[in-house]
């Protein structure tokens, strides 16, 4: 019997406690490879509720090696509303990252023809102040560079959502201040300003990326666009808040004890 693929070993770990291990030359050494290796496996992790970013800022592309961004889909089922407590079997790791979430108000279908900024803006009615929870099924993050990370799903762990706040212009979200606090202290604050163009700067190519890739975006499916306050670890137990000064709102969870 073959030994387990790559694909299907990704797969595998995505629902367990495995690692996975790359056999030698398994893993694709460009960006194009990474994504068909990633396009692979998502679809059996069921259906999709949005998208993650990366790369979105200049120095971590140069610290990854990547030419360009990357997404990659984030399944319904790892997505968990405000309050959550995350249960540590889709957290192994317990870093977070406050970003902006962008929710679609009607369907992207896929297609060649890239459309406009104009158009891709109007697509999007709400923003919602989010957390990720990056997640790797290798033994860290970042542990093959750039593509290993695209490869991975985008290192795609799980998203906790606050409310969608309709009638915000983006442009308004600037560099107002977005702050990441534990047990109400305050960790770090940053500012959507360090993404390309800003919070909703990566959001155009990416539309135009995935459709060409074949995928259909669907209304109320959320996009987030990287991380505004850094990969800051927490401890499990600890209240985790983000705060959004352009949105008067925010987000809040903790990690479930293992």
């Amino acid at each position: 019997m073959a030994a387990p693929s790559l694909v299907e070993r990704l797969a595998a770990a995505y629902g367990g406690r495995d690692v996975v291990t790359p056999r030698p030359g398994e893993l694709p050494d460009t960006i194009e490879g990474a994504e068909a290796l990633q396009d692979a496996w998502m679809p059996l992790l069921g259906a999709t509720g949005g998208y993650k970013l990366g790369a979105t800022i200049p120095a971590v592309r140069e610290a990854l090696n990547l030419p360009r961004a990357f997404f990659a889909p984030i399944p319904r089922a790892r997505i968990f509303p405000d309050g959550a407590s995350v249960p540590e079997f889709v957290a192994r790791q317990t870093g977070v990252e406050c970003e902006y979430g962008f929710r679609l108000g009607r369907d992207l279908p896929a297609g060649t023809d890239p459309l406009d900024e104009g158009t891709v803006r109007a697509a999007f009615d709400a923003v919602l102040p989010a957390i990720e929870i990056p997640g790797t099924r290798f033994s860290r993050l970042a542990e093959y560079a750039g593509v290993g990370i695209v490869a991975d799903a985008g290192a795609l762990g799980s998203l906790v959502l606050g409310a969608p706040i309709e009638g915000i212009d983006v442009e308004s979200l600037g560099d107002a201040p977005v702050t990441l606090s534990v047990d109400g202290e305050t960790v770090v604050t940053g500012s959507g300003a360090v993404m390309d163009g800003g919070a909703f700067g990566p959001i155009h190519a990416f539309v135009n990326r995935a459709r060409a890739r074949g995928l259909s975006l669907r209304a109320g499916e959320v996009v987030v666009t990287g991380s505004c306050t850094g990969y800051q670890v927490v401890e499990r137990g600890r209240e985790i808040a983000a705060s959004f000064a352009a949105l008067s709102a925010g987000v809040t969870m903790r990690f479930a004890p293992a």
